[in-house]
Parts: structure tokens; sequence; C-alpha cells
């Protein structure tokens, strides 16, 4: 399933480190040395694709963002369901780890080009879209921080009971982080 790249896989898990200390160019380049493993399976490859289009992304570099990005849809639409799950759910914890005021709208962004991708994709990522709304609102310029946590209840209110678990997990995550 992973391949024999596996155990490299496990040393590249500090990539949002290096987004969070704005060290994308080494991410960059990092994947880039990932990618050239041998045993590689097509999931870690689209994942490396996915965090590349990231980190391009962070850099404002729209040609290769896109190109990444189209590079891991191809690889993810060859993938066996089981696959494409484990894919979207390390994207996704790696997108949680990276949630900061700072990075907020760059992270908003990139979850509206993977919802564009398929209506089962914009599925997927609907509980972390919902985790950027809820942070959109507690980081908003409102002077009432007491204003903005009842908005943000009011979001989590209005979620389906089949996410709001995941979603309330993912935000306390980011708390967490935060802290």
């Amino acid at each position: 399933m992973r391949g024999t790249g596996w155990k490299n896989w496990k040393r590249f898990k500090n990539g949002e480190t290096l987004v969070i200390e704005e060290r994308t160019k080494d991410l960059i380049k990092n994947i880039k040395q990932m990618k050239t493993a041998k045993g590689i399976g097509q999931d870690i490859q689209a994942y490396l694709q996915l965090i590349m289009s990231v980190a391009f992304l962070f850099q404002k570099d729209q040609t290769p963002f896109r190109e990444n990005l189209q590079t891991a849809i191809v690889l993810i639409d060859s993938l066996e369901a089981e696959n494409k799950h484990w894919v979207f759910g390390e994207l996704s914890d790696f997108l949680i780890d990276l949630i900061s005021r700072e990075r907020l709208e760059i992270i908003k962004g990139f979850i509206g080009e993977l919802k564009n991708i398929s209506q089962d994709t914009a599925a997927i990522f609907r509980p972390l879209n919902y985790v950027v709304r809820y942070f959109e609102i507690i980081y908003s310029d409102e002077k009432s921080a007491k204003e903005r946590e009842s908005k943000a209840q009011r979001l989590l209110d209005s979620i389906t009971s089949e996410i709001k678990d995941p979603v309330k997990e993912m935000i306390g995550r980011v708390k967490e982080n935060s802290a």
C-alpha cells in the first residue's frame, strides 16, 4: 500500500513545521528529495504533490501551485478509495496544524481549490471548511470577543450532527496548537 518509501515518509512528518517557520523553500527541497526515493507509493506521491502545492501557495507562486495541484489530482484519481481517504486525511491533519490568524486566508484558498475538484472532495473537506469558517469568526476584527464567540457558537450549532464532533475535535487541535 505505502511502498518501501514508508520509512522515509515518517521522517518527512515535520513539513508543517517548515511552513510555520516560513521555510517553504526547505519544504519544497525535502519533498523533491522524497519523491526520488525508491518504492514511494502513489498515495505518498499524491500527498507530497499536495503539500508542495501548499508550499507554493504560501510563496504566492501560482503557476507551480496549480501545476502541483493538477499533478496531485491525476495521482489521486488513480488511487483506490482507501488510499484516497488516507491522502485526504493526512492533508487535513497537515492543514489543521497550520491554521493560525496569519495563515488562515491561504488555507481557506487552498481548501476552496480542493472543493472545486469534485463533489466528493468537497464533501471530504466540508468539516475542515467549517473549522476555517469558525476561526475566521474568532480572528475577525470585531471589537467584542463575546460577540465573536457567540457567532462562532452559532456556526457550530448549525453544523449537522454527523460532522459536528469531528469539527469540534479539529477546532480543539487548532486551539491546542495555538496555546
